[in-house]
């Protein structure tokens, strides 16, 4: 004697397929699945987590936001390393840090070497005694 679940299978496979496909396409249309604000605060939350010279410059205690301000990512470095001590992380090395700063891209951070060859930091300023 064949179950439900074995009854459902054998007279609804294709039709099952053919959903799963036609939803498959559609989110290949959309371009994936859509993002709520909800997912993109919970990834924000998760990289910063795992990121701490992203969560240095989200640190409103120690860091500004200014669009337009650039200065040397050694500074910047050299703060972040004060930040660190300060809030019991051990901090990452020199290239890692800058690595880790083109995760703030989306936050109006950017890391580049500037027209000497310098890496500079713009968009943001340092803040409690940092500086």
């Amino acid at each position: 004697m064949i179950g439900l679940a074995e009854r459902i299978v054998a007279e609804e496979q294709g039709a099952v397929l053919g959903w799963l496909l036609e939803g498959a396409a559609r989110l290949a249309q959309a371009g994936g699945l859509p993002e709520t604000d909800n997912h993109r605060r919970l990834i924000d939350y998760w990289r910063a987590a795992n990121n701490s010279a992203l969560q240095f410059v989200l640190d409103r205690e120690y860091v500004a936001h200014t669009p337009d301000h650039s200065m040397p990512a050694q500074e910047v470095f050299a703060a972040y390393r004060r930040w660190a001590s300060d809030v019991g992380l051990k901090p990452l090395g020199r290239n890692a840090f800058y690595e880790a700063l083109a995760d703030a891209g989306r936050h109006g951070i950017a890391i580049a070497d500037d027209r000497n060859g310098v890496k500079t930091v713009r968009g943001v300023s340092l803040l409690r005694g940092l500086q």
